[in-house]
């Protein structure tokens, strides 16, 4: 993918669009916005890019904290240690339940309000039949953690 306003790069399901006008401290411009705008739509068909780093400069660390700007923020040489535990705990999460989430998520992105609501409504009741929920539901009544392994197809097979 090809970018005029930002480096874009691709490696291991990891999108990054680096923006590089430090001069003038990362801001965007109507081409700029346009540009990411349509990157980031190409991007939600792309079941490859699991997802997207956007680096640049353009606001501290600390002030992207205080703004909500970013999901996290944390120093340098702990970003790897932070990278990995959240890849564990969504590997560790309901996959059915985080591929449906994502598959509604490009879905709705082109639908009306209506049209999005009540396909959730569906996805919900669908979701609902899956062991994960009733797993969810239990490990939260039982003030415990879930374990979603075990209702992974194939769990099991084999043993007894």
């Amino acid at each position: 993918m090809q970018a005029e306003h930002f480096h874009y790069s691709e490696s291991d399901g990891v999108a990054t669009i680096r923006l590089e006008r430090p001069e003038r401290l990362n801001a965007l411009t109507f081409d700029s916005c346009t540009e990411l705008r349509d990157t980031f739509a190409a991007l939600r068909t792309r079941d490859e890019v699991r997802s997207v780093l956007m680096t640049g400069d353009f606001v501290s660390a600390e002030r992207a904290a205080e703004i909500g700007l970013y999901d996290r923020v944390v120093p340098d040489d702990e970003l790897g240690a932070h990278a990995e535990a959240l890849a564990r705990k969504l590997a560790a999460g309901p996959s059915m339940g985080l591929a449906v989430t994502k598959c509604m998520l490009n879905a709705e992105a082109s639908m009306t309000l209506p049209e999005a609501m009540q396909a959730e409504g569906w996805i919900q009741a669908e979701c609902m039949k899956h062991p994960d929920y009733r797993e969810s539901y239990d490990a939260f009544v039982e003030k415990r953690g879930p374990d979603f392994v075990r209702n992974w197809p194939g769990w099991g097979e084999g043993e007894g």
